[in-house]
């Protein structure tokens, strides 16, 4: 659990941050921060949270495979983020460039933070030569 809240608490900090550097470029840059930055903001720090949710389900269930979990949450991204990319450009079609551009920024910063914790998470089970603790139990290569 404590993991845990070391994730979200490093998670409303990554906002905060992000938050931060957007009302820089809106005070520098009139008009190019846009209410859907705002929104993809808050879509990504929902959708971060909620995808270590699953994750961190699948590390500590012994059932199915810690991959299977990553990649099912990865994927779901990545489907989920190109369906509002589309709508947008349906839809709005206003800025498209400036949403983009801010939509993948967001898309880089929060899965980098989300690899990068699983990753220190994920770090304790297995030794350097890699192997996990479940492995070396059972002997396997």
């Amino acid at each position: 659990m404590n993991q845990d809240y070391t994730f979200y608490k490093q998670l409303l900090l990554l906002t905060v941050v992000l938050v931060l550097a957007m009302l820089l470029v809106q005070y520098i840059a009139v008009g190019v921060v846009i209410i859907y930055h705002w929104l993809s903001l808050l879509y990504f720090s929902l959708l971060t949270a909620g995808s270590y949710m699953l994750i961190s389900r699948g590390i500590k269930s012994k059932d199915v495979d810690f991959v299977s979990y990553f990649m099912g949450a990865s994927a779901i991204r990545l489907l989920v983020s190109a369906i509002i990319l589309f709508l947008y450009f349906y839809f709005v079609k206003e800025n498209a460039v400036s949403f983009t551009v801010g939509f993948f920024i967001f898309y880089l910063f929060y899965t980098v933070f989300e690899i990068r914790t699983l990753l220190a998470k994920l770090r304790p089970n297995f030794d350097s030569d890699g192997k996990s603790d479940e492995a070396k139990q059972k002997n396997e290569p």
